[in-house]
């Protein structure tokens, strides 16, 4: 999949009156938005860590394709409501892909911060310790995987994969504690410029944030499997 085609590829009008088909190419279209959020991850890591500008540009470039898949898979979900009868099964489905519609976007929301986060630091000349870049370097892979395991979750519908998430979910906030309190000492110990210090704690809060939007994904998943079980 080139991922970064800037139109929507799966969504087809013709199969609106055939609901769980029209999910099943709704939820396809979002795996592949949520493909693009990784992307975007990945640029903007390397945007603050490496203060390379070119990877915050791709950032502000992906963003804008999310946007437009955004609004056309929630038109696309809503006319499938239009057509009418779901059964109580596809309406839990539809409600819940709804939702992760909007997480899908906040997570591009929050590589977008990052990003201009990244800018900031460069033009400012703000100075980050090699220990908190790679504290910094090092959640990005954590949160990488919990991006693809909750994309993963979604397109299979894999159980196994959204509990897993939810379990990543928990690592995520014993890290976020982790940096904190490092980072608290390095500021104790006068380690640390002051306006690294409000950065820094703002970047941890935009991760958290993504991994938070990952969990919700992972429950959609998990709501749709116990109406399907019951």
């Amino acid at each position: 999949d080139d991922g970064m085609e800037r139109r929507v590829l799966y969504l087809d009008n013709r199969m609106l009156n055939n609901a769980t088909i029209a999910m099943n190419l709704a939820t396809r279209e979002l795996a592949r938005m949520a493909e693009m959020c990784k992307q975007m991850m990945a640029s903007a890591r390397q945007a603050f860590v490496t203060s390379n500008m070119d990877e915050a540009k791709k950032v502000e470039d992906i963003e804008e394709t999310i946007d437009m898949l955004q609004t056309e898979i929630v038109k696309y979900l809503s006319a499938i409501i239009s057509k009418g009868s779901l059964t109580e099964r596809q309406s839990v489905r539809l409600a819940g892909l709804m939702h992760v519609v909007n997480d899908i976007e906040r997570i591009g929301d929050h590589c977008e911060n990052i990003s201009e986060f990244a800018h900031w630091k460069s033009e400012e000349k703000i100075p980050f310790s090699q220990e908190a870049l790679t504290e910094i370097a090092d959640a990005f892979t954590v949160l990488n995987n919990m991006v693809d395991d909750s994309i993963h979750a979604l397109r299979d519908g894999s159980i196994e994969l959204a509990n897993k998430v939810l379990s990543e979910e928990y690592e995520v906030d014993k890290l976020e504690e982790g940096l904190r309190a490092r980072h608290l000492k390095r500021l104790n110990d006068g380690q640390c410029n002051p306006q690294s210090g409000v950065m820094f704690i703002e970047l941890i809060h935009n991760l958290e944030r993504i991994g938070d939007h990952c969990n919700n994904i992972a429950e959609a998943v998990l709501s749709d499997y116990n109406v399907r079980i019951e």
